[in-house]
């Protein structure tokens, strides 16, 4: 589900699409590490045992980081 973000938030990247493979798996792992400040992804590798089957499939079915992040957007993940 994470990575799922991670591929939204690359195609969201100005010039992925030009990027060659080393350089676009270097920009997701920079990517990696910023999103790990986001509450909303925070809290899904923190606790992802406690996602529920809801968000999971929400989450996947995503189109972009936004309307994932919406989908497991919980009131204790600030």
């Amino acid at each position: 589900m994470t990575d799922h973000y991670l591929d939204l938030a690359m195609k969201e990247t100005p010039g992925a699409a030009a990027m060659s493979s080393a350089q676009a798996a270097a920009v997701r792992d920079v990517e990696r590490g910023l999103k790990r400040a986001e509450p909303a992804y925070k809290a899904v590798e923190d606790h992802c045992s406690a996602v529920t089957r809801t968000e999971v499939s929400c989450a996947v079915d995503a189109p972009d980081t936004k309307a994932w992040e919406a989908c497991v957007h919980r009131p204790d993940a600030r």
